[in-house]
């Protein structure tokens, strides 16, 4: 079984869903630092200016070494409705912005306390939208702790997978080697970002999946699938 494992990133792109969809199964790695400029508080949307950052505010005053699962957002600041106004302002007139806008303006309807929370379910929301079914798993809700190669393997052996898929920029870091003392294999999924037609102008690729679903709606599925260059598997001796 395939595992690929994840820190839970805020709406996600199309490499992230890509990922998922070449996985048997997925793990939110919410166990670990966050750090500061990383995807799991914000994406970009499709402006007619370019694109736009989405920041969902969090606490981070004093808490640098705080794990993704222990982030608390800003709840004094009125971020969701200038979310959705942005999201609204920039899409009302894409073809399928009627269709999924429900979906995506209840996100930003609920209370939200903490990141992960917000992101799991976001996710949650993008997978039933797109019919993508996974596993989901949370490595804090496993127990599994470690660093870096190391927690990879043993999350994956946690969840029963026999194969562990990483990202491109996994053969910069990984120790094989310790995957292959649990018996288990290591893949690398590269993903080609696809072109599609986005309602204002010019393509720009990297922009947060709900870009697409706006853009493309029922065909966003295989688009997100068209990603897929390759799939390389390292085989342990």
């Amino acid at each position: 079984m395939r595992i690929a494992i994840h820190q839970p990133e805020h709406i996600g792109y199309l490499g992230y869903y890509n990922k998922m969809l070449n996985a048997d199964a997925w793990v939110i790695l919410d166990n670990v630092q966050m750090a500061k400029r990383d995807f799991v508080r914000r994406n970009r949307i499709r402006t007619a200016n370019g694109s736009m950052w989405l920041s969902v505010p969090v606490r981070t005053k004093g808490r640098y070494h705080q794990r993704i699962c222990d982030v608390e957002i800003e709840s004094e600041r009125n971020w969701q409705k200038s979310h959705w106004k942005s999201i609204e302002q920039n899409y009302r007139r894409a073809p399928y912005f009627e269709t999924y806008a429900p979906a995506i303006h209840a996100m930003y309807e609920r209370p939200w306390h903490k990141i992960a929370d917000l992101n799991i379910a976001f996710m949650q929301c993008i997978m039933a939208l797109l019919g993508i079914e996974r596993p989901l798993y949370t490595a804090s809700a496993l127990g599994v702790e470690g660093k870096s190669s190391q927690l990879l393997a043993d999350l994956t052996a946690a969840v029963g997978g026999t194969e562990y898929l990483s990202g491109p920029m996994g053969r910069e870091y990984l120790d094989e080697s310790i995957f292959a003392e649990r018996g288990l294999t290591v893949s690398y999924n590269d993903f080609c970002h696809p072109v599609y037609s986005q309602h204002h102008g010019e393509f720009i690729p990297y922009m947060a999946v709900i870009d697409l679903l706006f853009n493309h709606g029922p065909d966003s599925l295989d688009i997100i699938r068209a990603g897929t260059a390759d799939i390389t598997l390292q085989t342990n001796q």
